[in-house]
């Protein structure tokens, strides 16, 4: 399960992602193991990520299904760093969806991403999903680029020292998710180079990074065409 869910992440394969979440939500409902409210609130929240642009309301649904099944698998295991990060990357998912949730999920987000760091600072998914909050959020709400792009390149030497050794749940967060997210802070600036740079890097390290692929290196190729970027 845990690769299947791996390789479905990368590729986006909403199809794989949906048999995923039909698969394990019978024992998700009852479980008292976090490793399975883990793996399944990982597939809601992903699901959240892909249809965020095509059909919000069913995107907020599995954003909201994330949120419940982190929850309840932080109720059962407290202050597990893995946990943790992955509830304040669903908040920040939720606060996508209108200004109202932006201000409710994104304080959650904000909260519980620096919870994440703050338990376990050497962690390459506690540091993307802070990078990520802090990269999205508004200066008035204690957003900043510049520490975003420390926490970012931070969790690119955490990954490479120290890779995610729980079996039992899905490998992301690596270092791959970090160039990505360091492609899409510097496209961003106006920085195509930069961001081209970070991209073919996650590429590398993962050719069937969909998203990188597919959104990223495009819109890098539209910024470079139309030459809005910083010398």
């Amino acid at each position: 399960m845990r690769a299947t869910l791996e390789t479905a992440y990368y590729r986006d394969d909403v199809a794989k992602l949906n048999e995923i979440v039909d698969l394990l939500t019978p024992d998700a409902t009852h479980t008292n193991d976090w490793h399975i409210l883990y793996n399944t609130a990982f597939a809601h929240y992903h699901l959240a990520n892909i249809l965020s642009d095509t059909d919000t309301r069913t995107a907020k649904e599995h954003a909201d299904r994330a949120i419940e099944y982190l929850k309840r698998a932080d109720a059962i295991d407290p202050d597990n760093v893995e946990i943790v990060a992955l509830l304040g990357a669903a908040h920040g998912r939720r606060a996508g969806f209108g200004a109202i949730a932006s201000l409710r999920y994104g304080r959650a987000s904000m909260r519980e991403s620096a919870r994440a760091v703050s338990l376990d600072s050497t962690n390459s998914r506690a540091l993307i999903v802070r990078g990520q909050t802090l990269m999205y959020a508004p200066a008035l709400f204690g957003g900043s680029v510049e520490e975003a792009q420390r926490l970012l390149n931070a969790a690119v030497g955490a990954a490479a020292r120290e890779p995610n050794s729980d079996s039992l749940i899905v490998e992301w967060g690596g270092a791959a998710d970090a160039h990505a997210f360091l492609a899409l802070l510097e496209l961003c600036a106006g920085n195509p180079a930069e961001a081209h740079r970070h991209a073919s890097l996650a590429l590398e390290l993962r050719p069937d990074y969909h998203y990188v692929r597919e959104w990223i290196l495009p819109r890098i190729a539209d910024k470079a065409d139309s030459g809005d970027h910083h010398e």
